[in-house]
Parts: structure tokens; sequence; C-alpha cells
């Protein structure tokens, strides 16, 4: 009995240490995981911290740059005429030599100099800026950091700004991509690029890839809340503008007016962004009252007074507010000048064109989308006004420009050498002529196909240089050539 009770006490003993053993391991496992949870605790509140004065010596850093470049501005230093662009230009030099043991100051800066430019239409200055920014940020802060998201979709936006469409492309899918993964599908980082990407593909005119995009971003950003913010009445533009491109006019209207309602609710009545919206409505009419021109002149006759009337506010509020040199300030100038050629006001027609193009080329230079299709405009004007001479060499130029800085095969060059062929034939050079309508017409078939109004127009025209040729040089062949361009050929010919 004693043995037993003995080995009893030792099993006991032995199992009470083993009790005893594991409850020790436990509390020290559990001191273990609170000692960790401390840890981490202190290091989120260590980083936090450290975030957080690192964000006020941003935030400090700004306000003294900024009170810097407002001091700059005072007349008795600069004259009474001192501009925005030249504040800013002093200003902005070496930013990152004044915060050289201080990056990311200089990376916020950069960012809001480069934003401050974009939104003068300095768009050389404003890249420059965004892609120190950029380069800054993913260096210390790495790609997958919100901010950097945040810098490569700004980076993307002042790119089509400046007309380089296929890096713009290339940097929106890769943030399509990188940002869908990090953030998912929804989140309003993704739904930027989504933006970014939807608003190159419109500038492309590449509408059938552009409206799901937009329609996508629209509808999340209404489920989570934030139809009312600013980025939604950008979208819902956007949206109406390609709707308005493709005649669905009452649609356009109908966004326009959502857009407008969210603006109004946000800013003033001047606001900049405000006043485009007011030229895109402005400009929806004279879309409209030449589409309905046909069926209901007096109608039409109008609402072209009435897209003269608003154009010619919006023109002269962007004036005052933005300057004549602002790209935005050159859109009003061109689309005032469309309206009064429709309306047989053909001088001051001419004459806000040239005042146009002399502001592309001096703002944004020779090599760029916008003066090419301003330089297009002008020469497709003075075709129109017999002056085909005069034409020819501008289009001559336009060529130049747009076989430089437009995607191969885009319907602007099509256009462009469409109305070059015209006064070519018109000048009697029909070899040239010839070259031209044959190369406009490949791009419109390959965009629009056979059938469409666009590509059968450009076969008339091909029908009309075979006709005049022919009187010109008759019994070469060139009767049995116009004939392939009749409408019963296909599509207004082969």
């Amino acid at each position: 009995m004693a043995a037993s009770a003995v080995t009893a006490a030792l099993i006991l003993g032995v199992v009470g240490t083993g009790i005893g053993l594991l409850e020790a391991n436990r509390q020290r496992r559990a001191a273990d995981a609170s000692a960790a949870v401390a840890i981490a605790e202190a290091d989120r509140a260590t980083k936090a911290e450290a975030l957080a004065r690192t964000r006020l010596a941003e935030s400090e850093a700004t306000v003294q740059f900024l009170d810097e470049m407002l001091a700059s501005a005072d007349p008795s230093a600069q004259g009474r005429d001192v501009t925005v662009r030249k504040v800013l230009d002093g200003a902005s030099k070496d930013v990152s030599g004044k915060f050289g043991e201080r990056p990311l100051v200089a990376a916020r800066l950069h960012g809001t100099i480069g934003r401050t430019y974009m939104s003068l239409g300095i768009y050389d200055e404003s890249e420059s800026h965004l892609r120190d920014q950029l380069e800054v940020r993913t260096r210390l802060l790495g790609r997958d950091d919100p901010e950097t998201c945040r810098a490569v979709n700004e980076l993307g936006a002042i790119l089509i700004k400046a007309g380089k469409f296929p890096e713009a492309e290339a940097v929106f899918k890769e943030a399509l991509a990188h940002h869908e993964r990090l953030f998912g599908r929804h989140a309003e980082i993704t739904l930027a690029s989504l933006d970014g990407l939807a608003g190159l593909y419109t500038e492309q005119l590449r509408s059938q890839e552009a409206e799901p995009l937009l329609r996508e971003v629209i509808a999340a950003r209404e489920a989570s809340g934030g139809a009312d913010r600013i980025e939604n009445a950008s979208t819902l533009n956007a949206l109406a503008t390609l709707c308005a491109d493709t005649e669905r006019f009452e649609e356009a209207r109908s966004l326009y007016s959502r857009a407008l309602e969210i603006h109004a609710r946000l800013h003033g009545a001047d606001h900049p962004y405000g006043l485009e919206l007011r030229g895109n409505v402005a400009w929806l009419d004279y879309s409209a009252s030449v589409r309905m021109n046909e069926k209901d002149p007096e109608g039409a006759r109008r609402m072209l007074e009435r897209s003269r009337v608003a154009n010619e506010e919006v023109l002269a509020a962007k004036r005052r507010v933005l300057g004549d040199e602002h790209q935005s300030t050159m859109t009003t100038l061109n689309n005032l000048a469309v309206v009064y050629k429709q309306l047989g006001e053909l001088d001051l027609s001419e004459k806000l064109r040239r005042e146009e193009l002399e502001l592309c080329v001096r703002i944004l230079g020779e090599d760029h989308p916008d003066t090419a299709v301003s330089l297009s405009n002008l020469g497709a004007f003075l075709r129109d006004r017999g002056r085909f001479e005069e034409a020819v060499t501008v289009l001559e130029r336009a060529l130049r420009v747009s076989r430089k800085v437009l995607p191969a095969g885009h319907e602007g060059l099509g256009f462009t050498l469409g109305w070059y062929g015209g006064s070519l034939l018109r000048t009697g050079r029909f070899q040239e002529a010839q070259a031209a309508f044959l190369e406009s017409r490949e791009i419109f078939l390959k965009r629009f196909g056979p059938d469409h109004p666009i590509t059968m127009a450009s076969g008339r025209e091909m029908k009309l240089l075979y006709q005049t040729w022919d009187k010109a040089e008759p019994g070469k062949g060139y009767a049995e050539k116009a004939l392939a361009y009749e409408p019963s050929a296909g599509g207004g010919g082969k």
C-alpha cells in the first residue's frame, strides 16, 4: 500500500508538475503575445507619430513656400503686372535643392506646383514637377504606397494634356492593374485610373472603349456614396461629351445637368471647371442645331443663336478668370469660331481661328495635337471659302504636325488628308490629290467601315476627282475610275 501510495504520489506529482509546466508555458506564451501586441502597438504609435511629424513638416514647408511665393508677388518688387506664371516660375526653382534633407517635403511641393501648372495650362513645367514627385515617392515610399499611386495617376493625366497618348496609355494600364491588385476594383485610387484611361480613349475618339469605363466609374461612386463628389461631376461631364459626340443629345444634356448641379453645390459660378461645363453645354447646342437643321431650320437657328450667346459669355469669363493663353480659353475660341461660321459671320470666324492658332503655337508648341487640330480647322475653313492655295499651304503644315503627334490611322489625320486632297483637286494638282484621298479613305474604311457617312463622303470626293481629271485629260481611263465610286459599288465606292 505504501508503495502504491508513493507511486500515486509520484504520478500525481509528475502530473501536477506537468500541469504546472503547461500552465507556466501558457502564461509565458500569453505574456509573450501580450508583449508582442504591446511592441506592435508601440511600433504603430511610433510610426503614426513619425508620419504625423512628417505630415506636419510637409504642411509647414508648404505654408512657408506659399508665403515666400506670395511675398515675391509684391508689386513693389515686380511691378503691377506680375503674373501667376512669373511668380510660380520664380518660387519653384530648385525645390529639390531647397529641401534636399527633406525629400518627401520636396515631393509634396513638386505635386502642388505640378498641379498648379496643369491648371494654368502650362504642361511642360507641370510634367517635369509631377515626374519629380513620382520619382521621390517611389524611391522612398515604394510603388505600393497610396501617395505614390496617386502620383502615378497625376502623371498619366498630364501626359494626356501634353498629347503624349502612347505613354499615357502605358501609365494608366499599369496603374489600373497595380491599383486593382492592391486596393480592389472600386477603390477611389483605382477608379481614378479607370477614369484616366477612359479620358485617354475619349481624346483618341475610341468611344466604344471609353464608354463602359466611364459608366462603371459613375456606378461605383454612386454605390459607395460618392455621387456628389467633384470627381463624379468630372466623369459625368466626360460621358456627356462622349454622348454628344455620338449624337445622343438628350442623354448628354441630362448628364451635363447632373454635373452642373454637383458643381454648383461645391463651387462658385466663375470656377474654372464650371466654365468648362457651361462651354460644353454651349457646344452641345451647336451640335444639336446642325443635326436638326434639315428638319427644323427655324428651331436650329434659335438653338444656334443660343449657342453663340453662351459661347461668347463663356469666352469672356474664361479670359477674365483663366487668361487668354489658357488651353481652355483657346478651346472656346475655336468653338465660337465654328458657331460664327455656321451663322455666316465668316470674317469674325477667321479672326478667331487665327488668334487660336497663334496661341496654340506660342503656348503649346508647333508639335502638339491641339496645334495640329487648329491648323487643320483653319485649312478646312479656307478651303470652304474658296481660297484653295492658302488652304494647301496651311494643310501641308497641318499634315507635318499630325504625322508627328497623332497615332497611325487616327481619324484626325484622315480628315486633314481629305481637306488637303480637296484643296489640291481644286488647284488642278490631281496626282497629289489622288494620293491624299486614297490615304484618307483607307483610314476611314478601317475606322468606320464602307457604309459610314464619312467613308461614303470620301468616296464622293474620289468620284469628283476622277470626273474632273477626265475633263482635263480625257481618254486616260479616269472616267472609268470614277464609276468605281458610284454608291452602288458599295459604301460610296470600293
